[in-house]
């Protein structure tokens, strides 16, 4: 992993800010999963390690871009980096080259599914650790969905119909 760090860090020194693309300003880089996507050479790559040059510049070592067709993936696993990256407290992670790594999609959804569990995780022990008194948890009711259906059912107008044939023509009679 070592040298993926390297070579992130060399192609950051080697850029160019000079000048910088609209798309910089538009995209919402709050958002826990972004995806990019255009013409090979359009500057794709060029945004993300610009983004990351002018912006993420004071959590620098908790970034890292990664470009997908490294040699490095072809011994080691997208998600082994991700547990390397995150137990090392790295943040944000820039991944390149995502259509050339074979299960992408799939791979992308089980970490992201993760990583979001391990969020959650995260928010409640610090909550935990700032109040640092007991735990209070709200638990909200799931909806819940009837077994069987509500009201009256096929069985009671099968036995109170005959009832009310015999009793509505005897009612009239008398």
């Amino acid at each position: 992993m070592d040298q993926l760090f390297e070579k992130y860090q060399q192609k950051l020194q080697n850029l160019n800010t000079s000048f910088s693309r609209s798309l910089l300003k538009e995209i919402n880089w709050e958002s826990q999963l972004i995806g990019i996507k255009g013409a090979r050479g359009v500057g794709k790559t060029t945004l993300l390690l610009q983004y990351i040059k002018l912006h993420l510049q004071h959590v620098i070592e908790q970034t890292l871009y990664v470009s997908l067709d490294n040699i490095w993936f072809s011994n080691h696993h997208l998600s082994e980096l991700v547990d390397l990256f995150v137990k090392k407290g790295g943040r944000f992670l820039f991944l390149d080259e995502v259509h050339k790594y074979p299960n992408w999609s799939q791979e992308l959804k089980n970490i992201y599914d993760d990583l979001l569990g391990r969020k959650e995780k995260a928010r409640l022990s610090m909550t935990l650790d700032v109040e640092g008194r007991g735990v209070n948890y709200k638990i909200q009711e799931p909806a819940s969905y009837p077994l069987a259906p509500v009201g009256l059912r096929f069985l009671y107008f099968f036995l109170l119909g005959p009832i009310l044939g015999l009793v509505i023509p005897l009612g009239l009679i008398f």
